[in-house]
């Protein structure tokens, strides 16, 4: 009998995708949307990172030679302090979602963008809004700092507290900005929750009613 030869496949998951260019190509993950392999992702959140180590009350003393006293300043250094929790999220949000989803939504013909916004966004949506959460907590505490560049707000009532040795002043500016804080963090937790998709949710709590059935059991 003849006998049949037959063909070498290569696997699917080391296939280049046809006609797509270095940013598309299949990675080790299986993944091809092209941020997975920007060479730059790593580098900006290690800069980003470096500007936070700074301590921001001598970040806003480095800005002062340059542009002054007020709010101009204290806004740039905020916006700067709250970059690292939100791209650090976004970052490891698109890294961690599932590659057999990217396959599969790949497989329908959807291209990388269309991939990007219906399938990873609404995935990584809760990691984001958690890293916008955190940023938005750092600066009220950040924001009262900036009152000793003549940006105003809560933090001249604590100074000027502290300054006077008056503690209702001191109390004036420091419960409202707890306040502050935490409304801020329960507004976020609840975001967070709506923009969770329905099968993450059933998934938490499938796994929270498990680890109680293990412990009570």
């Amino acid at each position: 009998m003849e006998r049949v030869r037959q063909p070498n496949h290569a696997s699917p998951r080391a296939t280049p995708v046809p006609g797509r260019s270095g940013a598309g190509a299949w990675n080790h993950r299986g993944c091809t949307t092209w941020y997975h392999l920007d060479p730059l992702s790593p580098l900006v959140i290690a800069v980003v990172s470096i500007v936070q180590t700074i301590p921001s009350l001598v970040f806003f003393a480095l800005l002062i030679p340059i542009l002054g006293i007020g709010v101009q300043p204290a806004l740039i250094v905020l916006g700067l302090y709250s970059l690292l929790p939100i791209l650090r999220n976004t970052y490891v949000g698109l890294r961690s979602v599932d590659p057999a989803l990217i396959d599969a939504s790949r497989g329908q013909g959807m291209t990388s963008w269309e991939i990007l916004y219906m399938v990873e966004l609404p995935l990584t949506a809760p990691i984001i809004v958690a890293g916008i959460r955190l940023a938005a907590i750092y600066l009220v505490s950040w924001a009262t700092i900036a009152a000793l560049i003549g940006a105003g707000g809560l933090g001249d009532l604590i100074f000027s507290g502290i300054d006077s040795y008056d503690t209702t002043l001191l109390l004036a500016g420091a419960i409202p900005t707890a306040l502050l804080a935490l409304v801020i963090g329960f507004v976020f937790g609840r975001i967070r929750h709506l923009v969770t998709p329905r099968g993450l949710r059933a998934e938490v709590v499938t796994r929270r009613d498990l680890r109680t059935e293990v412990v009570t059991g």
